[in-house]
């Protein structure tokens, strides 16, 4: 029988995305690094917990965790691509591009895929 672990999250709510089935991942809060106001993630890979199979309040409940969530650490989630075949949706993104090089720097070209998703 497949064990369930809870995770439960000290923060006002949880990720409105967030669903049943997900995948969810746990990185180190120490791989980060702040620069500007901005956080950036070193080169640590996200660890695979499992997927998420309940959700009550401010915990999620991953099956057969894989790895360990530690307190500081961060969790994260991905959709199974089984279940969401398409890309992101919405109605608009906000991108911002940063360049911390000191020289002079040319920026050729940005491209996206959009689908219309209300439709």
């Amino acid at each position: 029988m497949p064990t369930q672990h809870k995770l439960t999250f000290n923060t006002s709510a949880l990720n409105a995305s967030l669903q049943i089935g997900d995948i969810a991942y746990r990185v180190s809060s120490s791989s980060f690094t702040a620069s500007n106001g901005i956080k950036y993630m070193n080169q640590e890979q996200p660890t695979k917990l499992g997927r998420i199979v309940s959700m009550q309040g401010l915990s999620i409940f991953v099956e057969d965790m894989l790895g360990e969530a530690l307190q500081n650490d961060v969790i994260m989630f991905a959709k199974d691509i089984a279940v969401n075949k398409s890309g992101m949706k919405g109605y608009f993104a906000e991108v911002t591009l940063l360049n911390d090089s000191p020289g002079r720097i040319e920026l050729f070209s940005i491209a996206s895929e959009v689908t219309p998703s209300s439709k």
